[in-house]
């Protein structure tokens, strides 16, 4: 593929929209960063514009390329721990929590797009749906139980804060199988063993942990986390050093899974498969306009109180 016949596009969620359609009107595949426009109704404009023109589309889904979802994937299909009973998962964001970057803080507001909901959850939940296929049914609740946040940068407090910091999600499967999702806002405090995700099985135990937020697409088998730990609890999203979710250990009750190491990374991965048109590698936009309802179903359940579905 000619690097001209294409185009990348990893800007603020409020931007997503203009940069996309920028693109396709160049006539070039576009690969665009999830979530893919600010809200369902936008994602569905994007990707109606791109198959009326033609255009070839990926999203940056990449939890699905990771080395430990990939692994469990072929568990799951193998029935290694039999019929699946139950999933939870705990998981933090990062962001949304009582420290912000400057470049960050426009997270803080809700109506940018860019929320616990939106970005972690919804890289999350279609990892989720890969290995474990639908809700039936879902209920949710949202709450913003730190009213400020404080740039980290300027030692300025936001004290307009309506993105949530405390998200749960929770429902029946269309396996028949309980679930219950809980991102927190912010790093995990001194003490929390991080993000760890349990799926029980009638026969065994599926379990990922890891350092870091919960953020599993951005997940690294290269990068090292941040050497000032004090630096890394103070801030929401990045410490002077990189601070990056290290590719998640699997375990099978309770003993570590090897897993294979390469070089590529969840989004090398992406790109790979991009490249050479192995659409089993990567999805394109009327995926992501799927997980946009799976978000948009959550969306409704918290703002009406009551159990709802997306299908």
């Amino acid at each position: 593929m000619r690097m001209s016949t294409w185009s990348s596009s990893a800007v603020k969620t409020p931007l997503h929209k203009q940069s996309a359609l920028h693109a396709i009107h160049a006539h070039k595949s576009v690969f665009l960063e999830w979530p893919l426009g600010n809200g369902l109704q936008q994602a569905i404009e994007l990707a109606h514009a791109a198959k009326g023109n033609g255009i070839r589309t990926m999203i940056g889904l990449q939890a699905r390329q990771d080395l430990a979802i990939l692994k469990a994937k072929q568990l799951l299909d193998q029935h290694t721990i039999g019929k699946v009973l139950s999933s939870t998962f705990i998981g933090y964001g990062g962001a949304w929590g009582p420290a912000v970057q400057q470049r960050n803080a426009y997270t803080l507001d809700e109506k940018n797009g860019t929320t616990l909901l939106t970005v972690p959850f919804g890289h999350f939940i279609d990892a989720f749906v890969y290995l474990l296929g639908d809700f039936e049914s879902l209920s949710a609740y949202k709450t913003t139980v730190i009213p400020t946040s404080t740039v980290i940068e300027t030692n300025e407090q936001v004290d307009v804060k309506t993105a949530p910091d405390q998200l749960t999600v929770q429902g029946q499967l269309l396996s028949g199988a309980l679930a219950a999702v809980h991102y927190r806002g912010g790093n995990p405090l001194p003490g929390s063993q991080g993000p760890v995700w349990e799926i029980e099985g009638e026969k065994g135990l599926i379990t990922f942990k890891a350092s870091g937020t919960g953020h599993i697409q951005a997940s690294s088998t290269t990068i090292k986390p941040a050497s000032d730990q004090t630096d890394f609890l103070i801030s929401p999203i990045l410490s002077t050093a990189p601070q990056q979710l290290i590719s998640p250990q699997l375990y099978l009750s309770g003993e570590q899974v090897d897993l294979p190491q390469d070089k590529l990374g969840n989004t090398g991965r992406l790109y790979e498969a991009f490249a050479k048109c192995d659409q089993s590698g990567y999805n394109d936009w009327d995926h992501a306009v799927q997980n946009h309802r799976i978000v948009d179903a959550v969306e409704r359940s918290c703002k009406e109180g009551r159990r709802t579905s997306y299908l």
